[in-house]
């Protein structure tokens, strides 16, 4: 994990983590599934029960355990210590959290495999941006998503082609529009916004854009 307990039972972190990404899961029913190797540590997961399908889970974790060696070699070292766990939440909603070392994934988003293999790859991806390289304040709030998820749809473009990287990209022009149909806003919204405010897909998916939209203009070998 990313830290150490030491004598006085104090836990310590190897490194400095934002205060919103450590977490302190509780379950009466969680267990302890088969790690995947990784070139950073094991991958583990944490489920309760037969809430999800084992088919699924392990595939989940495969994705985490080669998103995490694809980002340690592209975007730099993964720093946050010996292996990671994704530990699934009995929450509702889709998604997860990029709690440091120790990823959650919902419920919901856990079931389905092709949702369940996005969210842990883009969890992981949150270990550059979000828990290492940090936003300074909410405004800034795509800057940690939208890099997020372009780092998500360059690691599906290594792990399983060109096709894949096209859909991600389709998906995400789509929820843009839908987004500015709803409630026309900038990809930086304003100072004193409601934290609630902006959590849809104009940071996300407009902020991957703006992303790839760097990346043709300059090409891919140079925007890397």
């Amino acid at each position: 994990g990313s830290g150490h307990e030491g004598p006085d039972g104090v836990f310590a972190s190897r490194t400095p983590s934002p205060a919103y990404s450590i977490a302190l899961y509780v379950a009466p029913d969680f267990e302890r599934g088969a790690a995947i190797p990784s070139a950073h540590g094991p991958v583990v997961g944490y489920g309760s029960a037969d809430a999800v399908p084992e088919a699924t889970r392990t595939r989940y974790r495969t994705t985490a355990a080669r998103s995490l060696e694809f980002y340690s070699k592209w975007l730099g070292e993964y720093a946050f210590g010996d292996g990671l766990a994704v530990v699934e939440v009995a929450s509702g909603g889709l998604g997860g959290m990029e709690h440091v070392s120790a990823v959650a994934i919902m419920l919901d988003s856990a079931r389905h495999p092709e949702s369940a293999d996005e969210t842990a790859a883009h969890e992981v991806a949150h270990h550059w941006f979000g828990d290492n390289l940090r936003i300074a304040s909410w405004p800034h709030f795509w800057m940690s998503e939208g890099f997020t998820d372009y780092s998500t749809w360059r690691y599906f473009r290594e792990a399983e082609g060109e096709a894949k990287y096209r859909s991600l990209l389709k998906n995400g022009r789509a929820a843009v529009k839908a987004a500015l149909a709803d409630d026309p806003h900038p990809l930086r919204p304003r100072d004193g916004t409601d934290i609630h405010a902006v959590f849809d897909s104009i940071p996300y998916d407009m902020g991957a854009w703006m992303l790839r939209m760097m990346e043709v203009k300059v090409g891919t070998a140079k925007f890397d």
